[in-house]
Formats: structure tokens, sequence, C-alpha cells
């Protein structure tokens, strides 16, 4: 039995049975070789004693089994209810990294490198713990802060779990609002309150809130354990929770992370908007400039194949390119008739009362290239610093395109606004001189296709 309990690790059943099984061999081979015994040597016995001692046997290799059974099964909670608590604490020890660095391959511990970005999309944070838990697939669910529920994040693993998976997730979702604590179920077909719910895929599963300031903001599903060489049974070993709690307390924390990230960017982007709509108001014939700038401008720089955080930094630009008008006064910047020479120079001052507006903010001053240099020009002819060719920041040169189509198209106090055929013309011809002759094949491209 000792030898039993040491090399036989897995489902409390599995260990019964196997005890059972076990003490009913050893049982069979005393008796049966007592009997050999006594029949050669021509001795009558009785066999009650046997028996008696037969039976004796088994149920003491049952208690010990059934003892066995309700230990692990109180262990297994014990190490649930653990899972929220000892997150924080080994995610903060050095010991913590012997675990996952011992163990598992070192691509798996890419999460680390994950969890550190929270611009993330949450499937980079789901894929290394799918693997290094052995699990069939893995789903994060996170609060909506609007409905106080939790909605669909991410899911990783075969088609035909994910719907049953989310079937399964609805009563679960609910019950982790009542008592946030993790949820083991080993065979859904037999819990009693999910064997209504058709599953055919869905064998088991780990719930686990994810807990950031005594908040539950998300929950991780861990589904259908596999066997592997360091489990050799499907379900979690002590080793693996505690795994699972360092994982989910990070996981918790970057999702709060992106949250915060989110919501500081969300402000960031509305004050942008907020100071160019602020700047087209004070003029009611370009009302609308900086937004159809920005649209010209995205358009432009996914022809040439600009990366997401690429368009999102040009369209920033372009938004607040005319920042610097704040500084002009309206008797010149709404000046109806031509402008003198003097005034011409005050409006040209605009890119640098821009870039001087920007300097100070920290957030703001890395938008200064398009704000400086959008009427700078290709052939090293434009203001305010002569710069030519890719000395031009690449945004600058692409809102130059941008911005000069909509000063064409668009109507004025003194003129209308030119049709688009006439300004793709004025474009065309400023190619090589005036703008990046790529950028303007870019743009009449986008433009047709528009």
């Amino acid at each position: 039995m000792l030898i039993f309990r040491i090399h036989i690790r897995g489902s409390a059943y599995m260990l019964l049975a196997g005890g059972v099984l076990f003490s009913f061999v050893i049982a069979s081979i005393i008796v049966f070789t007592g009997l050999i015994l006594f029949r050669k040597s021509n001795l009558m016995i009785d066999m009650v004693p046997f028996v008696v001692m037969f039976l004796m046997l088994i149920g003491t290799c049952l208690t010990v089994n059934l003892s066995s059974v309700s230990g692990e099964s109180a262990m297994r909670d014990i190490q649930l209810n653990l899972l929220l608590e000892v997150g924080e604490i080994t995610t903060s020890q050095d010991e913590s990294n012997q675990y996952s660095l011992k163990l598992f391959n070192k691509e798996d511990i890419q999460i680390t490198s994950a969890l550190a970005i929270p611009s993330r999309p949450p499937e980079e944070l789901l894929g290394p713990i799918m693997r290094i838990t052995h699990c069939e697939a893995t789903a994060l669910y996170t609060l909506n802060g609007d409905t106080c529920s939790y909605k669909h994040s991410a899911f990783i693993g075969p088609d035909e779990i994910k719907g049953e998976a989310q079937r399964i997730s609805e009563p679960v979702n609910k019950q982790m609002r009542v008592d946030a604590k993790p949820i083991w179920v080993e065979t859904v077909s037999r819990h009693p309150g999910l064997s209504h719910i058709k599953n055919n895929n869905l064998h088991s599963f780990l719930a686990v809130p994810l807990v950031v300031k005594k908040q539950t903001i998300g929950i991780l599903y861990l589904y259908n354990k596999q066997t592997s060489k360091i489990s050799p049974f499907a379900e979690f070993t002590t080793e693996e929770l505690r795994l699972i709690s360092s994982f989910s307390h990070q996981v918790g924390i970057a999702l709060e992370n992106q949250r915060l990230y989110t919501d500081i960017h969300d402000i960031f982007l509305d004050y942008i908007k907020s100071i160019a709509a602020a700047l087209d108001a004070r003029d009611a014939y370009t009302h609308g400039h900086s937004r159809r700038v920005a649209e010209f401008s995205v358009g432009i720089g996914k022809e040439i194949g600009l990366s997401d955080g690429e368009l999102e930094f040009l369209e920033l630009s372009a938004t607040i390119h005319d920042i610097g008008k704040i500084g002009i006064g309206e008797n010149v910047l709404n000046k109806p008739e031509k402008l003198t020479g003097e005034e011409f120079q005050i409006i040209k001052s605009h890119v640098v009362k821009g870039s001087k507006i920007l300097e100070p903010m920290s957030r703001l001053r890395a938008l200064m290239p398009g704000v400086r240099h959008h009427h700078e020009r290709y052939d090293g002819k434009g203001y305010p610093d002569s710069l030519k060719g890719n000395e031009i920041h690449l945004v600058a040169r692409i809102i130059s395109i941008a911005d000069t189509y909509d000063a064409i198209t668009s109507s004025r106090v003194y003129r209308n606004g030119l049709p688009p055929e006439v300004a793709f013309k004025e474009i065309e011809n400023g190619s090589g001189t005036q703008f990046d002759p790529k950028l303007v094949l870019a743009f009449i491209k986008f433009m047709k296709n528009s």
C-alpha cells in the first residue's frame, strides 16, 4: 500500500479502485497459499477465521483509501481556495521563477514579456498558459463595467469546444460574481448545475477569478486538462496550481494595466480632438479641416503599409497639425481679402508657435514633426527650417499632401472650393518639388479607390 500511494498519483476514484484491487490480490494470494499448504499436510481447517481475516483486510484497505480520498479532496479544496492568496506572494518571490524555468521550455516563458505590454491582444496571454498547464483550450472573460457582467474576450483551442465553453461559462460566471473563488469541475456531465447543458467535447475545467484590489476584474478558464510527463493524470497537480496562481495574478494585473492604459489613452485622444475642434471653430469656413486632413493622411499611410501604431501616430499628428493657429489673431486668420506680406509671415509662424506649444508637454512632444514641418517642401524651399527630401519626417510629408488637397477643395470666404480633379492635378504637378513623389502616387491611388 505504501508503494502504491507513492507511485500512483491521480484521480481519487482510480486511487480507491486501485487500492481495493491491490488488497484483493494480496489477500487472495495469502488465503490460497495457506489452503494449498494445509491440504498438502492433510490438515482440515476451519475456513471461518480466514474469511473473517480476508474481510477485515479488505475493510482496512477500504478505510485507508477512503481516508486518502477524503484527505485528497480536502487538500484539493484547500489548494483551490489558496489559489488567490498565493498568487501575489509567488509572483513577488524569486522562488516562483524556479518552478517555470526548470520544468518548462523557454518559449513558454514568453508570458512574462507578453504581460509586460498592456496593449497586447489577450490571446498572447493565453497561449503560453495553455501550453504550460497542458490544457486543450483556455479562455478569458473580462468585467464589463457598464453591465457588471463578464464578457468573452479571448479563446484559444478547438472550435468544437468554444461553443460549449461559452454555454458553460454563463452559470459559472454568475456564481463567480457571488463567490469569487476558483471552481474545479472534474466531470461536467455529472455536475448538478451543469449536467443539463449539452456537452460532447468539454469534459472538465478550472475557472480562476482574476482579483485586483479586491475586485474580480476577469475570469481565466482552463478546459480539458491533458496528461503529460509532469502530470500523468488529467487533473491539476499542486505544482501546476501554484503556477496557475502566479499566472492568474499576473494576468489580472495586465488586464488592470490595460484598462488604465486604455482610459488614459482615450482621455488623451479626446483632448487632442477637443483642441482640433476648438481650432476649427475659430474659422467657420474651414470647419472639419483637421478631421479631414487626418482621414486623408491615414489613407495615405495605409497605402504605404504603415502599422496600426504608426497610423494612430499619424492620425494624431494630422489632427493637431494646425495647433499653432491658436496664437494667430482672428483679424489675420479670418481676413476675407488677400493677405499682405507681413500678414502672410504671421500665418507662416503658426508652425513654430505649434512646436513651442507642444514642447513642454511630454506626451504631445512626439507629435512635433508633423506640426512644425508640414509646410516644408520636398525640394527644400519650404518653411520654417528649409528641410529637403527625407530630412522631412515621413509624417510631415504625408500631412503636407493631405493638407494641400483639403485647402484646395474647401471653400473660403473669398473663393469657392475647387473640384477634386483640379486638386489632383495640382498635387501631381508638385510631385518631386513640393511633395514626395512616392507619397503622391499613394495619395492618388487611395483617393481613386475611395
